[in-house]
């Protein structure tokens, strides 16, 4: 066999399964729009979520600094 007829068997595999699972009530996710959506969500939450941690640590290493900074002051007039 052809590898065009084994993705179009797959094809008609996948599309039977869909139906059935969709005639025993069960929900079947393969809208193609709302999947690119999803897909697109995941990332951005993600993107925001690595925006959020790096801010987190350059505050931390901003107080750091300021902190080494005052101790060495510190030290300085004593």
């Amino acid at each position: 066999m052809s590898g065009a007829v084994v993705a179009q068997r797959e094809v008609e595999t996948d599309a039977w399964s869909a139906a059935l699972a969709r005639a025993e009530g069960a929900k079947v996710y393969d809208d193609p729009k709302q999947l690119r959506r999803t897909i697109r969500a995941e990332a951005k939450a993600k993107e925001k979520r690595a925006d959020a941690w790096k801010e987190r640590t350059d505050r931390q290493q901003q107080g750091m600094a300021e902190k080494q900074k005052k101790c060495a002051w510190f030290m300085l007039l004593s």
